[in-house]
């Protein structure tokens, strides 16, 4: 689904060239995107070691670990991989928005 919206925001992003305007709105939505779903890459996280300091407190004080809570935080740490790779992806993406949106302002000012 994360890659349908951002392959849609490349599409706004280029239909946008040539009109000022469009291309600053493009920029702030996908600008806004991004920060919401750092937000939410961070807090699925937190989640994630939340659940996998669960299990590794409960079996330090049983003094074992199942197979399958240990493959529950080996997917924990998977998943928390995978956010940590996004969060540097979306990341990115808003510095790059953020700059593009920075210098419409600048082109904005500057030709009044």
């Amino acid at each position: 689904m994360n890659e349908l919206v951002d392959f849609g925001f490349l599409a706004a992003k280029v239909a946008a060239i040539g009109n000022e305007k469009a291309k600053m709105a493009v920029d702030g939505a996908s600008l806004a995107y991004n920060v919401v779903q750092i937000n939410r890459f961070r807090s699925m996280m937190t989640e994630l070691y939340q659940i996998s300091n669960y299990i590794a407190f409960n079996a330090r004080v049983r003094g074992y670990c199942t197979q399958q809570e240990y493959d529950l935080v080996m997917e924990c740490q998977r998943q928390i991989n995978d956010c940590q790779n996004s969060i540097s992806k979306y990341g990115v993406m808003s510095i790059v928005d953020g700059a593009s949106l920075l210098v419409g302002i600048i082109n904005t000012i500057n030709r009044k």
